[in-house]
């Protein structure tokens, strides 16, 4: 008789330690689970050993096959960088997606990218274009942005700048006023 207890509580540890029906169903469901979590991360980009960007972040999620992805759900700063070391830009974001082979980072909500002028693009989604040709690297948006470029601030739908944020040109311009109003704007470059 004292085999058999073994058994029993063997088979009743066994059956305790099951999932609930939800629990399958959201697995059978497909929810898809990050292969990686990585906490106060930096990724850097380099071309011929030349920093080019530089990404910090508190968490990052990576996701595999057969789509692979990383996901910066909770915020992100980024410094671009001149062939001589200088921070030439910063972009600031709430969340973003880095899909692997594409060359392409997209970011989330409160995206804020700033010039070593000062000036100043918000928008609610931006795309990266981190192509190995330093022509194509590029910010792009169809979404409404605002440019803060001293006293004035320009409006419209849409957005081409390079990396540094240099030259900028709104697709669809909406207008723009002057926070000063005895002082007169400068176009945007």
């Amino acid at each position: 008789m004292s085999k058999g207890i073994p058994i029993i509580f063997g088979m009743l540890f066994f059956f305790s330690c099951g999932n609930s029906p939800e629990d399958i169903a959201a697995f059978d469901a497909g929810e898809k689970l990050p292969q990686l979590i990585s906490t106060d991360i930096v990724i850097e980009y380099s071309d011929s050993a030349v920093l080019k960007a530089r990404i910090k972040a508190p968490l990052v999620k990576e996701y595999g096959p057969p789509e692979s992805y990383t996901v910066i759900p909770h915020g992100l700063h980024v410094d671009f960088f001149a062939p001589n070391g200088k921070v030439t830009s910063v972009m600031k974001a709430d969340s973003a997606i880095i899909r692997r082979g594409s060359d392409i980072m997209e970011a989330y909500r409160n995206v804020s990218v700033e010039n070593e002028m000062g000036e100043r693009l918000e928008t609610d989604e931006l795309y990266w274009f981190n192509s190995p040709n330093p022509q194509d690297r590029q910010l792009v948006t169809n979404s409404f942005v605002k440019i803060f470029k001293g006293d004035e601030v320009i409006f419209g739908e849409g957005l081409k700048a390079n990396e540094s944020f240099t030259k900028a040109r709104i697709i669809r311009p909406q207008g723009n006023f002057y926070l000063n109003e005895n002082e007169g704007g400068s176009d945007f470059p």
